[in-house]
């Protein structure tokens, strides 16, 4: 769980804690060496920060995470949606044709009902 210390301490964990524990295994090794360097910088700059930072408070320009890797960038989210291809297309019969097949066979469901209801229930009418 990526919120445990705030669970156990009562401390809101900060954007660091939670990238050092999404980055790390269940033995405590670091998935990757990309990932170890920026936790040891992580870590650095934390020790120097504590001895002056007051621990209960988190604010933007204390963050430590921002300090290591840098300000969030505003960018285009890339494949949100599906992507259909020419082979995913032709490999069935389109939404609309399957819809309007369902519809036909709807109407004509209805008219037999209504052929049955009409020669049962129009006597008593």
């Amino acid at each position: 769980m990526l919120c445990q210390t705030a669970e156990s301490s009562g401390v809101p964990s900060t954007r660091a804690d939670v990238y050092i524990r999404s980055r790390t295994h269940k033995d405590g090794s670091i998935m990757n060496s990309r990932a170890t360097v920026v936790v040891e910088r992580i870590q650095e700059k934390r020790n120097k920060s504590f001895s002056s930072d007051n621990l209960s408070q988190t604010s933007w320009s204390n963050d430590v995470f921002a300090q290591v890797k840098g300000l969030e960038k505003r960018e285009r989210v890339h494949c949100v949606v599906s992507i259909h291809t020419r082979s995913s297309q032709e490999s069935g019969p389109s939404q609309p044709v399957q819809n309007t097949t369902k519809v036909e066979g709807l109407k004509s469901t209805v008219a037999k009902l209504e052929k049955r209801f009409e020669t049962c229930f129009l006597p008593y009418f």
